[in-house]
């Protein structure tokens, strides 16, 4: 019976040290991520620290700046879907387009190839747009009700300014 007792003993044992064994990689990843700051919150300091008043801005709704966030800015910028982006940023009528870059490998459903190909075309014009800061590395979700990373990747973009308005 004592013998049977040990092996209990020693099986219990074995099986609390495995149970938190297993906490030790989420531990770990916690206090890696605890310092972390959100890049929206940093591009929104960036965005503070960098616009002068009169700065005109234009942020991607699909990125999910909170409105409060926005609310930090000296200057009140324009928030619109992407869809809509690429024709108010060739107007003049801004200086800086915030954006970032889609993923369209997760969506559900699948976007249509008209879609995927409007997607495309919107991400070859941004990459020839001159970028003047950068955050964060995730793509951005392109289903609005897919989970958002911390890390979302945000490209502050400069713009031409209007015909006789100096940048």
């Amino acid at each position: 019976a004592a013998r049977f007792a040990k092996r209990n003993t020693a099986i219990l044992g074995g099986a609390i040290a495995a149970l938190v064994l297993s906490f030790v990689p989420g531990l770990v990843t916690t206090f890696q991520v605890r310092g972390a700051r959100d890049s929206r919150v940093t591009l929104v300091n960036w965005l503070a620290e960098s616009s002068r008043p009169g700065t005109r801005i234009l942020v991607i709704r699909e990125l999910a700046i909170l409105p409060r966030e926005l609310a930090r800015l000296p200057v009140t910028p324009r928030v619109v879907p992407w869809t809509d982006a690429k024709a108010l940023a060739g107007s003049g009528a801004f200086d800086l387009l915030v954006c970032g870059r889609f993923d369209l490998a997760g969506s559900v459903p699948t976007p249509h190839e008209e879609e995927r190909a409007a997607v495309r075309d919107f991400e070859a014009w941004l990459a020839g747009l001159p970028a003047a800061a950068r955050f964060g590395s995730v793509p951005t979700p392109f289903n609005p009700f897919f989970w958002r990373s911390n890390d979302e990747l945000l490209i502050v973009a400069r713009l031409e300014p209007a015909a006789g308005r100096a940048p």
